[in-house]
C-alpha cells in the first residue's frame, strides 16, 4: 500500500516530483482493464485473479480515505481521485506482484494435483 500511496502523492502534487519526474512519466500512462462483464466471462482461475485484484484496489481506496495528508487528499467520491490512484496501483502492480498465501491458495494446489502428470 505505501508505494502505492507514495506514487500517487508524487502524481497528484503540484511541482513536489521534480526529482521523480523522469521515473514517473516513463510509466505507462494508461492500463487494460477488465469489464464486469469481462471478468465473469473468465475462465475460473483468472476470474479469481480479477476478481482478487479488484478487492484489493477496494482497499486500497478504503484506506487510502483515510489517509491525513494535506498535500494530496483522497476522496473516493472524486472520480479523479479514483482514476489516479488506480493508475498508481496499476503501475506498481505490474512491476511487482506477490500477495501472501491465501484460503483459495490451497484450493488451487488441491485441485491441480488431481490432474496426473507425466
Amino acid at each position: 500500500f505505501w508505494i502505492v500511496w507514495r506514487l500517487y502523492q508524487l502524481k497528484c502534487s503540484s511541482g513536489g516530483n521534480a526529482s521523480f519526474a523522469p521515473w514517473i512519466n516513463a510509466m505507462p500512462q494508461a492500463f487494460e482493464t477488465f469489464t464486469k462483464d469481462e471478468i465473469n466471462c473468465l475462465p475460473f482461475y483468472a476470474r479469481y485473479a480479477a476478481e482478487y485484484q479488484e478487492a484489493k484496489f477496494a482497499s486500497f481506496c478504503n484506506a487510502a480515505a483515510v489517509m491525513k495528508d494535506d498535500d494530496c487528499v483522497f476522496d473516493p467520491a472524486n472520480s479523479d481521485h479514483v482514476a489516479l490512484l488506480k493508475w498508481a496501483f496499476n503501475a506498481v502492480n505490474s512491476r511487482f506482484w506477490k500477495t501472501n498465501p491465501s484460503e483459495n491458495a490451497k484450493i488451487i494446489k488441491q485441485t491441480s494435483e488431481l490432474v496426473p502428470l507425466g
